[in-house]
């Protein structure tokens, strides 16, 4: 940040908003990783909803020995009512929401304020760390990271924002807290937000905003950590969120309505909600619905060496079937690399010096097909060494054991 930038505290003041409700095992954590944070103006708004354990006394604590906290209570109004009062009071150009059960990367603000004022943008949005029993994984935009103007937001954002066409994978994260925005955008947009929707609030409140975003910046750098616990909402059984399905739909379907694009919005949404009831057979009824895409065993013999191109749903359903197959599979890549489910994903320049016998191509939509040869054919790859067919798509339901 340069130091103009970090001087002019009252025109770059973050404020970043913490929800509590009965987190006094982790509120500590997630608090302290706030106030470490290299960028040293912000202000902490916490808003306790109610807490009957010690989180509010933890924060107090807390508070009383940094005064960029203040504290607020209410009455068991939920997560969004307790976003709206930390708003409301908050004095930031910027906002950032952190929830109380997660915490932050010592450098997340200031690289995020680097982004949103370099890139003169409305929006950030980030990548996150996901961490459980398994592990970390990042999980990222689906869309490629890049700055959008409005026109690029119409012809790329928005017509796969909510899921993608390719891989049904979330376009842009719906998730609050690993974006930053800039207060004019977020303020009536969560304002405006109707309390009672407490599953998929996030959703509804960040796709509204990149609705009414002038520009954004999608990004694939993580600072946020998402920790997932067995008690945690995503995870426990909620029966209110069956009625939260349909209302949640009908907001959605009067925030796309007026659009002039709203049938590429209602088509995303459909499948979206479909995706959620699906959540909700598992964590409620033990119902599991099983679908992936079966790997075109034909085309490929056992002892062939092979390369899968491809991370998203296709790519790890191939994986997974090769895994329990034992096939010989040398390589993984894909242009977003990393790790997926503890498994390592390459660069595709890595097939230049790779020893196999196909390259199989793992997406669903065949208009990209082309464009992932003409990437090969630049690493020297024969196009008569590489495969793709439509994948199949096989769904199945039963009860968890």
């Amino acid at each position: 940040m340069k130091k103009k930038e970090v001087d002019n505290k009252d025109s770059l003041l973050i404020s970043i908003i913490v929800p509590v409700y009965n987190s006094e095992l982790y509120v500590e954590k997630c608090i302290r990783s706030i106030l470490q944070q290299t960028y040293k103006a912000i202000e902490v708004i916490i808003v306790d909803d109610g807490s009957s354990d010690d989180s509010y006394n933890i924060c107090k604590r807390l508070a009383s020995n940094d005064k960029r906290i203040r504290i607020y209570k209410q009455n068991k109004q939920g997560n969004t009512a307790a976003r709206k009062k930390g708003l409301q009071v908050s004095k930031g150009k910027y906002v950032g929401f952190v929830d109380s059960d997660d915490y932050i990367m010592s450098d997340m603000f200031e690289c995020l304020l680097k982004l949103i004022i370099n890139s003169q943008v409305d929006i950030v949005c980030s990548a996150m760390i996901t961490e459980g029993g398994t592990g970390k994984i990042q999980n990222t935009n689906a869309l490629p990271e890049g700055k959008y103007l409005k026109d690029k937001l119409i012809k790329i954002i928005y017509p796969q924002m909510l899921l993608t066409e390719r891989e049904s994978e979330f376009g842009v994260l719906p998730n609050l807290w690993n974006k930053l925005f800039k207060r004019e955008i977020i303020y009536q947009t969560l304002m405006d937000l109707d309390d009672d929707i407490i599953y998929g609030e996030d959703a509804a409140c960040v796709y509204k905003c990149l609705l009414n975003a002038n520009s954004i910046l999608l990004t694939d750098k993580a600072w946020y950590v998402y920790q997932i616990r067995e008690n945690s909402i995503c995870t426990s059984v909620d029966y209110r969120r069956w009625n939260n399905i349909p209302y949640l739909y009908n907001y959605f379907q009067k925030t796309f309505g007026h659009l002039r694009y709203s049938q590429i919005l209602m088509n995303q949404l459909n499948r979206f909600v479909v995706k959620m009831t699906i959540r909700e057979l598992k964590n409620s009824f033990q119902i599991m619905f099983s679908a992936f895409y079966q790997f075109p065993f034909e085309l490929i013999n056992k002892e062939d060496k092979i390369v899968i191109f491809g991370a998203g749903s296709v790519g790890r359903s191939y994986i997974k079937q090769l895994e329990l197959c034992q096939y010989n599979v040398v390589l993984w890549v894909d242009n977003k690399n990393g790790e997926v489910n503890g498994i390592r994903v390459g660069k595709p320049a890595e097939v230049k010096t790779a020893s196999f016998d196909w390259i199989l191509i793992a997406i669903a939509n065949e208009k990209y097909v082309d464009d992932i040869k003409c990437q090969l054919s630049v690493y020297g790859i024969e196009e008569k060494k590489i495969l793709w067919s439509e994948p199949k798509w096989i769904e199945t339901t039963y009860w968890l054991q």
